[in-house]
């Protein structure tokens, strides 16, 4: 679970438009459970055939038959989850006589308590709060010179001088697994950061990092107040202070605030009548053209 921890986070403070495909919610990962109730041994051999492939991970290649997974109990297609909760329901087995009628909020496949749902709900509504996240340039701090390792960026929303920043820290775990320590991070790109500004923790907001400046003027975020580790997964969301809302509880995370600030204009998506009659007038034309054609060929 803690490696789809790190996939979600990253897929929403990463630039671009993040896609969660459906099922991902609920930690669907498209792998056959070890044992089930398939009870004819040829079909037995075709599903045993596809499920190979979930095994080899080659990206891109495996059959579309391991995403798209029934998700709801009386489906015969159950496949395997991230989330322990979700997992005791996959099995591979027989259609069932008859079909269920429990709403679908109330079946044990979709259920929303558990903590990936809670982290991608509290991610979605952090990715919108934030300006920096839906339409902001990325700056590299640091990144382990390892598979999987822990990644250091920034967020910047266009045209707010930094203001505004999210500080993202990510640790994966990768082959080496571990907590992945920190203490200092250096800051790239010439942000006007100020010395001793803070940059608050949107997920913990007794947490924060602190801007200092070495002799050769390096920036550097340092946690003397609260170093710690990042376990595998584990994530930090730094935000500058001032640019947050009081905590949410329900979220369980702090969402930005000040977003109609650094929002960049959008021009307008409704065209002028002018221009409307104009299009009309060439769609009219282009529709004629070969009925004239069709005509004279006549």
């Amino acid at each position: 679970e803690y490696l789809l921890t790190a996939a979600v986070t990253w897929l929403l403070t990463a630039p671009g438009a993040p896609i969660l495909y459906y099922g991902v919610e609920q930690g669907y990962n498209g792998n056959c459970p070890a044992a089930s109730d398939l009870y004819d041994a040829s079909v037995r051999d075709v599903v045993a055939e596809t499920c190979s492939a979930s095994t080899m991970e080659n990206y891109g290649n495996h059959p579309d038959s391991l995403k798209r997974q029934d998700m709801f109990l009386s489906g015969p297609w159950r496949l395997e989850s991230a989330v322990s909760e979700v997992n005791r329901t996959a099995n591979i087995t027989r259609l069932p006589s008859t079909v269920s009628t429990k709403p679908w909020h109330e079946d044990e496949m979709l259920p929303r308590s558990h903590s990936m749902y809670r982290h991608i709900q509290r991610m979605v509504a952090f990715r919108r709060s934030c300006p920096a996240l839906t339409q902001g340039s990325t700056l590299m701090h640091e990144a382990a010179n390892y598979p999987c390792g822990t990644l250091a960026f920034s967020r910047l929303p266009f045209g707010g001088e930094g203001a505004g920043e999210v500080i993202v820290l990510l640790s994966s775990g990768g082959p080496q697994g571990g907590d992945a320590p920190f203490e200092a991070l250096p800051l790239n790109g010439e942000i006007n950061r100020t010395e001793g500004q803070l940059y608050v923790n949107a997920m913990s907001p007794g947490h924060f990092g602190t801007v200092r400046h070495d002799q050769n003027g390096q920036q550097f975020l340092h946690f003397d107040d609260s170093p710690g580790n990042l376990p595998p997964g584990g994530f930090v969301l730094l935000v500058q202070e001032g640019h947050l809302t009081p905590f949410n509880d329900k979220l369980g995370i702090a969402l930005c605030k000040g977003a109609a600030a650094f929002t960049v204009p959008m021009a307008k998506a409704r065209p002028s009548s002018f221009m409307r009659a104009i299009w009309y007038i060439v769609g009219g034309v282009a529709l004629a053209i070969p009925a004239v054609a069709w005509i004279l060929a006549r």
